[in-house]
């Protein structure tokens, strides 16, 4: 009995021994899972945007030209006034009474002009028949040349005075909107009184902005822009300030004839079209420069793009499913994707997610990128196919 109780004791111990083995064995280890993506050739327009800021293509500043009382004031300030409208007026009488008065010293003058032309006249007629003296030929000629003088001063004067009155109206010189006034009417204003208001011309709109050195090489390079007035190769739009892109597209009118040394930037200009005034000087907008024609370019998700003491790189997978390293030299940034100049190949597998889980060398599995719509995948590429190609 008790041999046959050490053999049950025995026989318990060695399967719990042989249950504990089993349990203690570690699992087979699982493959991690990656979602990757294709690189892709795509259709593209090159763009570069800049920071930049309106100006008005016209801004005059009215000033008194003559001394007077303020008499009127024809405006709404931060109204748009047209071209011509009356916005002040000074006292006229003054300026008037300067006007007749030149006018009757020029009358006065021609009236005297008239006997000094017919005694010259008649002296010629008789020095002629040798009925005068020499001296009173020459008398009458001075007196005569002498009457022509004053008859200029006058009109000189008489024009002065007829400018000066001129002065008294103040009018707008186009179409434009115009700011406070800086006087009131009964105000004695002058030349010495400094702005009375300002007006700036709305449309077209201009828009300044500077461009890196090499990027306007470039462009001047290619073609895309030159100095002619003419067809450019390059589309210009506006971003504003809270987002949407301008209805109109720019026309660039001015390049700067130099770099400047301190940024290395060229200042550049860009005329709007601004009929609605949307536009106010001032503003700081986005300027969005376009090529007009469209590039193929390999493209992949920016999140892929690592970086190490050895440069910029993707991790891959293979079509053995296996992990590999591939040293990349990027582009321009396109939305969440950007440009890979040289390193991959179109179809080849770029892992976006999970790349804290892998190393190069290891074995995964892959998952499709969904969240991209920009990777233009063929339908026939799966994730048992992930060698399959890009249309």
């Amino acid at each position: 009995m008790n041999k046959l109780n050490i053999n049950f004791f025995t026989a318990l111990l060695l399967f719990g021994f042989i249950v504990g083995c089993e349990r203690k064995a570690p699992p087979p280890r699982l493959q991690p899972t990656v979602v990757v993506t294709p690189a892709t050739n795509e259709d593209i327009v090159k763009t570069h945007a800049a920071v930049g800021q309106t100006v008005a293509q016209d801004k005059v500043e009215f000033l008194a030209r003559v001394e007077g009382f303020l008499v009127k004031r024809e405006f709404i300030e931060g109204d748009f006034v047209q071209k011509g409208k009356l916005l002040f007026e000074i006292e006229k009488d003054k300026y008037q009474a300067e006007v007749q008065s030149a006018q009757a010293d020029l009358e006065n003058a021609q009236a005297d002009l008239i006997n000094a032309q017919i005694d010259f006249k008649r002296q010629t007629t008789l020095l002629a028949q040798k009925a005068t003296s020499q001296r009173a030929y020459d008398n009458a000629r001075a007196a005569k040349m002498m009457a022509d003088a004053k008859v200029m001063a006058a009109q000189g004067k008489l024009k002065i005075a007829k400018i000066n009155l001129s002065y008294t109206d103040i009018k707008a010189p186009f179409d434009g909107l115009i700011g406070l006034s800086t006087y009131s009417v009964g105000n004695v204003i002058g030349p010495n009184s400094g702005t009375l208001a300002t007006i700036i011309k709305l449309d077209p709109m201009k828009v300044e902005f500077n461009l890196n050195e090499a990027v306007i090489l470039s462009a001047l390079q290619k073609g895309n822009i030159n100095r002619a007035q003419d067809d450019r190769k390059i589309k210009v739009r506006l971003r504003l300030s809270n987002g949407t892109i301008y209805r109109h597209d720019g026309i660039i009118d001015f390049i700067d004839n130099r770099i400047n040394p301190a940024t290395g930037s060229i200042k550049l200009r860009v005329a709007f079209e601004n009929k609605k005034r949307i536009l106010l000087p001032g503003q700081y907008v986005n300027v969005i420069l376009e090529a007009r024609e469209q590039i193929v370019a390999l493209m992949i998700p920016q999140a892929s793009i690592q970086e190490d003491q050895q440069g910029k790189f993707v991790l891959v997978v293979t079509a053995q499913q296996q992990v590999k390293r591939k040293n990349v030299t990027v582009g321009d940034r396109h939305g969440i994707n950007i440009i890979i100049k040289s390193g991959l190949i179109a179809g080849e597998l770029v892992i976006v997610e999970g790349l804290q889980k892998v190393r190069e060398g290891m074995k995964v599995k892959t998952m499709r990128d969904k969240m991209n719509p920009a990777m233009n995948v063929s339908p026939a590429m799966t994730e048992e196919s992930p060698t399959a190609t890009v249309k």
